[in-house]
């Protein structure tokens, strides 16, 4: 931990900082041969709120439920970016919007999931979020889940590509005029 004089420097940072804090909460093995999934999901989750909130009011087109989208407001929108280049997954704003909801703002604001949510360490087949957000059924009830792995791989993946791009995109951005006004 450093002390920075611009945006862009300590988000280089700090991004890097919550890859680790996240994949080390991943790694740990709890006595029940668990993970620390809650802090982890919390991070990863946040981290892609971060990079989303780095491109309100800018001109990134999205692709949404078949409609070019900006991520044009606070709150879940930031999320958006899991459909951009960054993360190149093809959820729907349904499915971002429960992510957001359920999982980012719960974990974050109150420690825990909304009903019939979970977080699972992996997925059989990859991916971080089934893309109708239902990828489990138990007795007839379907439950949405994140998968933890595939989420941390994404996260790095798009960490990575953000970090190539973050000179040209961060100080000229909304978000970086709102941080630099605070004193």
């Amino acid at each position: 931990m450093a002390v920075h004089s611009k945006t862009e420097s300590m988000l280089k940072e700090s991004l890097q900082e919550m890859l680790i804090a996240s994949e080390l909460c991943i790694k740990f093995k709890k006595d029940d041969n668990g993970c620390l999934g809650y802090p982890a999901t919390a991070m990863l989750l946040s981290v892609a709120d971060a990079i989303g909130s780095y491109f309100v009011g800018s001109n990134l087109k999205i692709l949404i439920d078949g409609r070019e989208r900006m991520i044009d407001g606070d709150g879940f929108k930031h999320l958006f970016i899991f459909n951009s280049k960054y993360y190149d997954l093809q959820l729907s704003e349904k499915v971002i919007k429960i992510i957001y909801d359920n999982y980012r703002s719960l974990l974050v604001h109150n420690l825990v999931l909304a009903k019939k949510h979970f977080i699972m360490k992996t997925d059989p087949l990859g991916r971080p979020f089934a893309e109708d957000g239902l990828s489990n059924s138990v007795n007839g009830e379907n439950y949405f889940c994140i998968s933890l792995v595939p989420l941390f791989i994404s996260t790095k993946l798009a960490v990575n590509k953000f970090l190539e791009d973050i000179d040209a995109i961060v100080p000229s951005s909304r978000q970086s005029k709102i941080i630099d006004m605070r004193k």
